[in-house]
């Protein structure tokens, strides 16, 4: 598998069409594990508290995805989105429980963008609700380790999800600089 994983971030660093960087993301969303058993389900947003830092390929497919929403749910994350940015702007890696709500978390406790979720999300599945809830989530590490390798495969630099989605919607820029954020080590 991680032979297919280094193919797979030579083809992401040589692409820059958003479509074909999205369709990597979904060639790395297969190579997660599924997790053995886990205590979440619908609702549990424990670990949606947090400032996720998605790929390039991750970020296109988030994109493509809200182009589906309803115009009133787009104007909604239009109007959230500018606020949060600021917020977190200065917020690291590290600083992830300072960042509160993520900003695709619904009322009802789901998620926004599910299907087009990034892989930081999709490894996090808690296999003891009780961890979650004094913040040290017991998880499937085979999951996380996966879904880690596979966002390694799409690179090494995320961005943060408020400020990128602030400034390619409301700032009508492609300039995502500002949202930049390095991760910390790489793993293959």
């Amino acid at each position: 598998m991680k032979y297919e994983l280094i193919q797979l971030r030579d083809r992401v660093r040589r692409e820059t069409s958003l479509p074909v960087l999205a369709e990597h993301a979904n060639t790395a969303f297969r190579h997660v594990k599924p997790a053995k058993k886990t205590d979440c389900k619908s609702g549990c947003t424990y670990c949606c508290h947090t400032n996720v830092h998605p790929t390039l390929p991750e970020l296109a497919r988030i994109l493509h995805e809200i182009e589906s929403w309803s115009d009133e749910q787009k104007a909604a994350l239009k109007a959230k989105v500018g606020p949060v940015a600021q917020v977190q702007k200065d917020l690291g890696v590290a600083d992830a429980r300072k960042a509160g709500r993520c900003i695709m978390l619904n009322c009802d406790g789901t998620c926004a963008i599910y299907r087009a979720r990034p892989l930081i999300c999709r490894g996090m599945n808690s296999l003891a609700v009780a961890g979650c809830k004094i913040f040290k989530p017991r998880v499937d590490p085979t999951q996380m380790r996966s879904a880690l390798d596979a966002r390694d495969a799409l690179g090494t630099e995320g961005y943060k999800l408020p400020m990128a989605l602030d400034i390619l919607l409301n700032q009508n820029s492609q300039d995502l600089t500002p949202a930049l954020v390095k991760f910390p080590t790489q793993r293959f």
